[in-house]
């Protein structure tokens, strides 16, 4: 493995820290247990993760609560992706995911989709979209590419975005068949994580 992984933190944001330091560990432990990347199910199971590394980090963290929402005048019944905090700071946030090869462009509306959500929450004063990034290349493409083409898609995202973290995980060894799926016959070898607070 070839692993490269980065975290940029603005302003008032730096509180998470800890919870997103302790993210490579809980990473590269799951991957090891599971045999297979733990990124690549699906939204419930990448917010898992995250749980995993509030807890390392002594943080709080909930998923998937009922919280009230208000969409369109009206209040609903509704879920709270995440709540992850301390005892002065905390966001209830809705998270989304999506598979992306080096040239997709729907990162950007994938976050602005996720922040439209966190605006439904109702009476929330501290809300944020949080997007999943998972790498996803065609076996040919896995032979070529290098990870700063992942790196720089996600900076560009996070600096486009105005976002207020950014998380990456990528494993340069790309075309490795630990992350291959037979499933889709696409390899899956890294993800990043991008948090827009508002």
């Amino acid at each position: 493995m070839s692993i490269i992984s980065g975290l940029k933190i603005a302003k008032g944001s730096e509180w998470l820290r800890p919870v997103f330091t302790k993210m490579r560990g809980v990473v590269e432990t799951l991957n090891e247990w599971n045999k297979e990347p733990c990124y690549w199910n699906n939204e419930t199971a990448s917010v898992s993760l995250l749980i995993s590394a509030a807890a390392k980090a002594r943080f709080f963290g909930v998923a998937d609560y009922r919280r009230y929402k208000r969409k369109s005048g009206q209040d609903s019944n509704g879920r709270c992706d995440l709540l992850i905090g301390t005892d002065t700071n905390w966001l209830e946030i809705e998270a989304k995911q999506i598979y992306v090869g080096p040239k997709t462009r729907t990162a950007r509306s994938a976050l602005q989709n996720a922040c439209a959500d966190a605006k439904t929450l109702w009476g929330c004063s501290r809300r944020a979209g949080l997007l999943f990034v998972v790498a996803s290349l065609s076996k040919s493409r896995a032979l070529t590419i290098d990870c700063r083409v992942f790196q720089e898609a996600a900076y560009d995202l996070y600096e486009k975005s105005k976002a207020s973290l950014l998380w990456y995980w990528y494993d340069n060894n790309a075309k490795d068949s630990f992350y291959r799926s037979t499933v889709t016959d696409r390899q899956y070898p890294g993800f990043a994580i991008v948090l827009k607070k508002f």
